[in-house]
């Protein structure tokens, strides 16, 4: 399956048919759908629980798919031990593992669940979170493109390894350091040297990694994909984006009080109408953004 499907139907809002056919059959190769939804609970709080379907891996263990819908404003991307108790009503299928989608009608969390025989009580899980129209889902489209390959034959494992946590690690840490090196080596070939280098790339990459942390959580304007949006929004400052803007968002405003802002974009000289767009952001004193 193409990233050309994948991409698409993780930045839209979940679609129980275009899942069940794009994700539970064709992608996993699952064939006992229920033609609806079985619903299993409905809790106190409102969610509502549906078994989908099962299959067997290579090896000839269970897999069941199921599916919980969220009161809206439930949020599923914080809501995380809320999720322990939803898993319950799957358990009775006796499946080895589960693939369940958990809906707010906004995003949706895409979670791998296994251990659900032998560790009843705490069954692991590993997730993503779709539904935004701007993410880019690297990744799981990385990930579910290799159980695609597979084309039904996988195995439990494999579809541990496409959720796990320790593998995603992995990978950004690797590509971190692909993105470090060429900017040290750039700053080399401009004829900066010496462990100051070293310290600036490193500096710089740690705020702005901090930064993509803190959109994700919404806490940037609201913005889950503030950076790059910034970035997008800043023609104009394309070829000195460092200085012109995120000079001023790291020291203008994370490392000042607002209060103080206006004063030091005015004698720094930096552009009054980035001031203007984040004057909502948060005043962060933990040290990362001061100037040195």
């Amino acid at each position: 399956m193409s990233t050309d499907i994948l991409k698409p139907l993780f930045q839209s809002q979940f679609e129980y048919r275009t899942y069940c056919n794009k994700i539970v059959h064709s992608l996993f190769g699952c064939n006992d759908i229920a033609t609806r939804p079985e619903l299993l609970t409905t809790t106190a709080e409102g969610d509502r629980c549906h078994y989908i379907g099962r299959m067997a891996d290579a090896d000839g263990r269970e897999l069941g798919f199921f599916y919980t819908q969220t009161p809206p404003g439930s949020d599923v991307r914080r809501k995380r031990v809320g999720l322990r108790k939803l898993i319950q009503p799957y358990l009775r299928y006796e499946v080895d593992a589960a693939i369940a989608v958990f809906d707010d009608g906004q995003h949706w969390r895409l979670s791998y669940i296994c251990d659900m025989k032998g560790e009843q009580s705490n069954p692991k899980r590993s997730s993503y979170i779709f539904g935004d129209p701007l993410g880019q889902y690297k990744t799981p489209m990385e990930r579910f493109e290799k159980i695609d390959a597979l084309r039904g034959h996988f195995v439990l494992g494999d579809l541990l390894k496409a959720f796990s946590v320790d593998a995603l690690s992995n990978d950004f840490f690797n590509e971190y350091h692909i993105h470090y090196d060429a900017i040290v080596r750039e700053l080399e070939r401009q004829g900066y040297e010496g462990v100051t280098i070293h310290d600036y790339v490193k500096k710089m990459m740690g705020r702005i990694v901090f930064l993509h942390f803190l959109q994700k959580k919404g806490w940037l304007n609201g913005d889950t994909n503030f950076m790059q949006n910034t970035f997008a929004n800043s023609e104009a400052y394309r070829d000195d984006y460092l200085e012109k803007v995120l000079e001023p968002l790291f020291f203008g405003i994370f490392n000042t009080e607002p209060g103080q802002r206006r004063r030091l974009f005015e004698a720094e000289g930096w552009d009054l109408d980035l001031l203007e767009q984040w004057q909502t952001l948060p005043y962060l004193n933990g040290g990362l953004f001061e100037r040195d």
